[in-house]
């Protein structure tokens, strides 16, 4: 149906979301099958299996790109910058956890989403000497931000096309060089007020985001996007030349969804 369809159909989209888990039982089936001799149900099950494997098995294989350790008194110890995005659930997270977790990640840039006027007001009186610079604008939900351990040299709020939640854009100053960072937060699929229909909201968002990433020089887009790397908005991002960092450096599929506590009634 993708490969007729594309995304056109919401069906389509929204099993994008879960596909890994639909296809990861398949591996499974596939040892069992074979071991009761049931030859049709193993190709049946082999065939989801080896989707699952072109799909993601990549992210299952050891990384060879890891960065090379060096002492920073070295003079050709290549520069190394830490990098992290976190959405602080709008005000849920607990204080002393929070400032932990980024006082922890030891990242020279943070970019925030649902960043809320307490946490900012928290991070500023505890993390103020070792992220001295820091924005911030909105409140819970829309409220976004960055905070850096290096200047932040000029930065501006700007609404993107959905009309959702404001997006940051700011330059950094990094040993001489001026990197462009973009901290974004697409909003979620859901229902559209005209019709109902379920679409994409996110990628109404996806063309400022690469026109941005792609002004020239080297740029950092951070954000909570709301999509999985099997989404149509993902392959966009790629095919703008953006490399994807979990699949660069990370192992596994991730566990990054959701942050909301649900209960069941």
């Amino acid at each position: 149906v993708w490969l007729a369809t594309g995304y056109r159909l919401w069906q389509t989209m929204v099993i994008a979301y879960v596909l890994h888990w639909l296809l990861l039982p398949g591996l499974a089936l596939l040892l069992l099958m074979g071991w009761q001799r049931r030859w049709q149900r193993a190709a049946l099950a082999g065939a989801v299996s080896l989707i699952f494997v072109i799909l993601y098995g990549d992210l299952f294989l050891p990384s060879f790109s890891t960065p090379t350790s060096c002492a920073a008194t070295e003079t050709e110890c290549p520069s190394r910058l830490v990098i992290m995005t976190h959405n602080l659930a709008a005000g849920q997270s607990d204080d002393d956890r929070l400032i932990e977790t980024l006082h922890a990640s030891g990242a020279d840039i943070i970019g925030l989403e649902e960043f809320s006027l307490a946490d900012a007001r928290l991070i500023k009186d505890r993390l103020s000497e070792e992220y001295p610079y820091q924005i911030q604008q909105g409140d819970l939900i829309p409220g976004i931000g960055l905070i850096s351990r290096y200047p932040i040299t000029d930065y501006e709020f700007l609404m993107p096309p959905s009309q959702a939640f404001v997006l940051v854009k700011a330059v950094i100053a990094i040993d001489g060089q001026a990197i462009r960072v973009i901290i974004a937060h697409p909003p979620p699929p859901g229902r559209m007020l005209n019709g109902g229909a379920i679409v994409s909201r996110t990628i109404l968002d996806i063309p400022l985001l690469t026109d941005l990433m792609t002004e020239g020089g080297p740029a950092l887009l951070l954000a909570d996007l709301n999509v999985v790397d099997q989404s149509e908005e993902h392959t966009l991002l790629q095919q703008a030349g953006l490399v994807d960092s979990w699949r660069e450096a990370g192992w596994g599929v991730g566990a990054t969804f959701p942050a909301a506590q649900y209960k069941i009634l």
